[in-house]
């Protein structure tokens, strides 16, 4: 059995290493996806405390992030 495991290790790093990297980018998106959830949620508490929403807005390059939308819906 480990034989096995050895030879198709061998005979498949390329297989092994896009599994790896998979893995990693699956990893990856699960934790920004974690962090963005607890920016919106921070926000949401805060602003809500305050009496307002919350609005999407965008930096220079693209970066989504949220902030409170004092100005209604404007």
């Amino acid at each position: 059995m480990i034989n096995k495991i050895k030879n198709y290790i061998c005979e498949h790093p390329l297989a092994i290493i896009i599994c790896i990297a998979l893995m990693v980018v699956i990893i990856l998106s699960n934790i920004l996806s974690k962090n963005m959830e607890e920016h919106i949620e921070k926000v949401s508490k805060e602003c809500a405390s305050q009496g307002f929403g919350i609005k999407a807005s965008y930096t220079k390059e693209g970066d989504k992030f949220y902030i409170c939308n004092k100005d209604g819906d404007k």
